[in-house]
């Protein structure tokens, strides 16, 4: 996810210059998928009671990571990925499921991760042209457009230039990888998230979280960690804050998780190399956003952990390909 409008203050330049043009598509490549049962999970909660197709939005929707396992989901045999350490997808022979879809938003302030996006599901279309159509035969909507958590305008004037229904429409309102950054004003951003979901309608999160425990680098776990620079990632529970503001108490049922959401945890493997491991850290805002000598001295240091590293779980030891262990957040909350 990327920031770049107005309502992101100053609080997250780090994230303005570190998700900027001419970083998204390694962006896109760098970064891992999310694993089926997550996505099933999902699901079920979503659409479990829908027969007609569900309309849905995400937010920070960035290069499509998240948008393309929805709108056009992997073969059925997903352990293919597993084989190769320049893949994105996770390790897993279960299927992702089909979606019935009539319309998706994407709304992301940045516009080079815009144009990624779209790139990405012009791809896939053509792909998979069968998946274009909702099962009741209608033709999908699909489109990316510019906002953020606190600023639908966009939507909002999109669906009333097509004499659609403005507020109280969407079935889901999701987020990947994404929500921390609308840190702090949690205030705002939920209040206009409330005017789209409709009675009953979700509020999704979903995080990929590196297991960095042992057997993990803990000398490349502590680099890392100190690279972060006070910016407000997931793992500092920072977005909590939202479950205290009077927006969710006002709109959100407080049912679900003691009122802080229903929480599931999925961990999964990903194959991955040294180049892998390096990609993924400087697909990250807080490096991307650091000056080219910084970068320099980063992938030093970083190789020389990854050199030292003992106890990988190998998976071709001759071929340099190891797996990296993941555990997915995901929270969902249910509109009033």
């Amino acid at each position: 996810m990327s920031v770049s409008s107005s309502q992101f203050t100053v609080e997250h330049e780090i994230a303005v210059k570190g998700f900027g043009q001419g970083t998204n598509d390694f962006y896109d490549k760098a970064r891992p998928s999310y694993p089926a049962p997550a996505i099933k999970y999902i699901q079920s909660h979503v659409s479990s009671l829908k027969s007609t197709p569900i309309d849905l939005v995400e937010l920070g929707s960035g290069t499509g990571i998240f948008s393309r396992l929805l709108l056009f989901p992997p073969d059925k045999d997903a352990t293919a990925f597993a084989s190769r350490a320049d893949q994105s997808q996770p390790e897993s022979g279960k299927e992702y499921p089909d979606w019935s879809i009539r319309s998706f938003y994407a709304v992301e302030p940045s516009e080079g991760m815009r144009q990624t996006w779209q790139n990405g599901i012009d791809k896939a279309r053509h792909a998979q042209p069968d998946l274009t159509k909702a099962s009741d035969g209608s033709e999908r909507e699909i489109v990316t457009l510019n906002g953020g958590f606190s600023d639908l305008a966009e939507l909002k004037e999109r669906r009333r230039s097509r004499g659609l229904q403005e507020e109280g429409w969407a079935d889901a309102v999701m987020a990947a990888q994404a929500w921390h950054w609308a840190h702090p004003k949690y205030e705002e951003a939920v209040r206009e998230i409330a005017t789209i979901l409709k009675p009953g309608g979700k509020l999704v999160f979903i995080w990929n979280n590196e297991v960095r425990d042992p057997p993990y680098s803990q000398e490349y776990r502590d680099y890392e960690l100190s690279l972060e620079n006070d910016t407000p990632q997931q793992r500092r529970g920072l977005w909590e804050a939202m479950f205290d503001t009077s927006a969710y108490k006002e709109f959100f049922e407080p049912h679900l998780g003691d009122g802080k959401g229903e929480r599931q945890w999925f961990e999964w493997k990903r194959v991955v190399n040294d180049q892998a491991m390096l990609d993924r850290t400087f697909s990250k805002s807080y490096v991307v956003a650091r000056t080219d000598e910084e970068k320099k001295k980063i992938k030093e240091d970083l190789s020389r952990f990854l050199r030292e590293w003992k106890g990988r779980e190998w998976v071709d030891k001759e071929a340099g390909t190891y797996l990296l262990t993941f555990r997915t957040l995901v929270v969902v909350m249910q509109r009033k």
